[in-house]
């Protein structure tokens, strides 16, 4: 039984797929443009000899017309004021989403933190400054005969005072830091 559902599953997500492999094909639909006033959304198309051959942004097939009904300078005219209303309507969201992302912080002159976050070590090596990530460790509890113990991760280590060293990160540059309690 749970092969069965297992397969219906599969089977399901198969043709999920195969229904959105249409909406794939229509990137940027165009229009041919006809001369009786009508249109149709195209994806691309090709003139041969008196047909025109295009591919349906609609119905997703291959579709022919005769050459002398389409208007090719309307055609040309639309499509190309289209394409550059679109250039303009995507460069100005462009600056618009850049001008909204504030800068991003900067732990030293010329070095700034990284998008993706976490812990950073500002380290300096023949005398540039670098940022070295902190990894984490994950913490475990030990029980024996009734008491529990904290295995603290290794990042932890180095921020207490201790003589053991379990860090995984060494500096280039020694340097002071407190603990406060």
């Amino acid at each position: 039984m749970t092969r069965f559902i297992r397969c219906l599953s599969v089977l399901g997500m198969g043709v999920f797929l195969l229904a959105l492999l249409p909406a794939l094909a229509q990137q940027n639909p165009e229009r041919l443009i006809l001369k009786d006033g009508s249109f149709q959304n195209v994806t691309k198309w090709e003139v041969h000899g008196d047909r025109v051959r295009y591919y349906s942004a609609e119905r997703y097939t291959w579709e022919e017309l005769p050459n002398q009904l389409v208007d090719w300078a309307a055609t040309e005219k639309y499509n190309k004021e289209r394409g550059s209303l679109r250039t303009e309507v995507v460069e100005e969201a462009a600056k618009e989403a850049d001008a909204a992302e504030p800068p991003p912080p900067m732990a030293a002159p010329g070095l700034y933190l990284p998008d993706g976050g976490g812990v950073f070590l500002l380290d300096t090596y023949q005398n540039q400054p670098q940022l070295v990530e902190l990894t984490q460790d994950s913490g475990e509890l030990t029980s024996t005969q009734g008491k529990t113990f904290c295995a603290l991760p290794s990042i932890l280590w180095r921020f207490l005072p201790s003589r053991r060293l379990n860090s995984k990160v060494r500096t280039h540059k020694p340097s002071r830091m407190r603990v406060s309690r």
